[in-house]
């Protein structure tokens, strides 16, 4: 009750009420604690005489009912703030919820928290420190009318930097948010019920400017980036080059050129993102360390390298991406690889001594020949062309049994055969 209901000017009245209306909140309009709260105050003869310090709320205004956020505000009865002079006290909860979650502040009118349960109703109420009533709005369950579309960005002032963000309006939308920068970093610059809005911008960053746009009832933000256009960073992949073969283990050198410098720390959102497949594995915050690749099946596979500042990936500024493509091998052979691969070439002589010829498909007329013992473990690695016969495999092969792997240079063939050395 002390935290929540009562301020320092509150007198024993007030308190009376605020005892009253926390039993209320806590136990129920008919518990019977709050019945005992109520006689144990006539039972020390507080009365009714002051029970309120000053007027309740006007009205809750919802600002801005998303899937994700709700932000609203509250009107005084004297059309001014509170200044300083008084705390606001808000709970709000999911209306199947059992309770309310509460906060408490200071300054302003105005309050936004993240919405957990989309497809609920919630009660919202906030109340002066000087006032036991609660003043009370139900927000409806959000809808979804998809993503908004089209964002661009038109009419350019770079005299007085500003520009145009316009997009397409989406049916029935009662109000879009426009958004400046990302995660923690970022703060609506206005809502509007119109499809377009002017915004300001920094002329000179090392860094890219992000503007989003979302719905009322749109699941997510759309956004698009201003390219930076001062100093700006640059990086490279060094190894693996494009198209390389790799282990399923392997590292990623790069280069980054910071012209400006800031420093790499994923909790402020700043480093390099790194993806495997179009799929984002983390933020790496190291400009020299190379980037560690683990047991990746084989295959084609694309790494890409984007440099990010507060959240907010580089998208439009040359050079702050980059990204290669690379051809997994697994070193070691398994047994039901070679069950499952089926035979579509003939080794003679076989067994052999030191050299032996191949009739490959037409399918393979270049391609790798990788030899393996009985364990999987990689021995050799030649170069196969069809043209080219017989092949060499070397005198220094021990006598035994071996697996022989051709696979085309486009990897799309692949076939084993097992060989015998004399």
């Amino acid at each position: 009750m002390l935290t929540v209901y009562l301020e320092p000017t509150s007198d024993y009245a007030f308190t009376k009420h605020s005892g009253i209306q926390a039993a209320e909140d806590l136990f129920g309009a008919s518990s019977f604690e709050k019945e005992q709260v109520i006689e144990a105050f006539k039972a020390v003869g507080i009365n009714d005489s002051k029970s309120t310090i000053c007027e309740s709320l006007k009205k809750i205004n919802i600002e801005f009912s998303g899937h994700k956020k709700i932000t609203f505000n509250w009107e005084y009865p004297d059309g001014k703030d509170n200044g300083n002079s008084e705390f606001i006290y808000l709970r709000y909860k999911a209306e199947k919820e059992d309770s309310f979650t509460y906060d408490t502040i200071e300054n302003g009118n105005e309050y936004t928290f993240l919405r957990e349960h989309s497809n609920q109703k919630y009660i919202i109420e906030v109340k002066r420190s000087c006032n036991v009533n609660w003043t009370s709005i139900i927000v409806d369950a959000a809808i979804d009318c998809g993503e908004v579309k089209n964002l661009r960005i038109v009419n350019k002032d770079d005299t007085n930097n500003t520009m145009e963000l316009v997009w397409d309006a989406i049916p029935d939308v009662k109000i879009y948010k426009v958004i400046s920068g990302s995660g923690d970093f970022s703060f609506p610059l206005e809502y509007t019920n119109t499809t377009s809005a002017v915004v300001k911008f920094n002329p000179k960053t090392t860094y890219e400017q992000k503007f989003s746009v979302i719905a009322n009832c749109s699941p997510k933000e759309t956004s698009i980036n201003l390219e930076a256009n001062y100093k700006t960073p640059s990086i490279e992949i060094i190894s693996p080059t494009n198209n390389e073969s790799t282990d399923t283990s392997f590292e990623v050198q790069f280069n980054v050129n910071m012209i400006e410098p800031f420093t790499f720390d994923s909790k402020y959102g700043t480093g390099i993102n790194y993806y495997l497949d179009d799929k984002k594995i983390g933020i790496w915050e190291s400009t020299f360390s190379p980037i560690q690749f683990n047991s990746l099946a084989s295959g084609e596979h694309t790494i890409k390298l984007v440099l990010t500042f507060l959240f907010t990936e580089y998208t439009s500024t040359p050079n702050t991406s980059a990204s290669i493509k690379v051809f997994v091998e697994d070193k070691t052979l398994s047994t039901s690889n070679i069950e499952k691969e089926k035979t579509t070439f003939n080794i003679y002589p076989n067994p052999f001594s030191t050299t032996l010829s191949i009739t490959a498909p037409k399918s393979i007329s270049k391609g790798t020949i990788n030899i393996y013992n009985l364990v999987g473990q990689k021995i050799s690695t030649n170069t196969y062309q069809n043209t080219l016969n017989p092949i060499n495999l070397g005198s220094n092969l021990k006598s035994g049994t071996y697996y022989l792997e051709l696979i085309s240079n486009d990897k799309k063939t692949r076939s084993i055969k097992s060989i015998i050395k004399k």
